[in-house]
């Protein structure tokens, strides 16, 4: 759903809602096979599952919709990179999402 200067977001946001109701239990069944993955950082005994994190995030972005999405190796933990440029108008703002795939230990 794009959206374009002449459309009030007031106007999307029942259509946004509606989506958003519409796929809960897909989005809450890809959170939970998200969270069996047993990603923590600072242990290197789970740097697999690191790595299996990043590749399901970025598998996932791309199931959603995002036209590029990759797992970039760094000196660390990969980190996963996704643009949709392709589908987005132009003259709209950007957004940058940042978050952690990786967890800290339960202690």
């Amino acid at each position: 759903m794009a959206i374009t200067t002449a459309q009030s977001h007031d106007k999307l946001l029942p259509d946004v809602l509606k989506a958003l109701d519409q796929g809960q239990d897909a989005a809450l069944e890809r959170l939970f096979d998200f969270l069996r993955i047993d990603s923590i950082s600072t242990d290197p005994a789970y740097k697999p599952q690191c790595q299996k994190a990043a590749e399901w995030c970025a598998r996932e972005m791309k199931e959603i919709g995002f036209v590029e999405a990759k797992v970039v190796k760094t000196t660390g933990h990969p980190m996963v990179v996704a643009h949709d440029r392709k589908t987005v108008p132009k003259g709209l703002p950007h957004l940058l999402f940042y978050g952690h795939y990786d967890v800290q230990p339960p202690d």
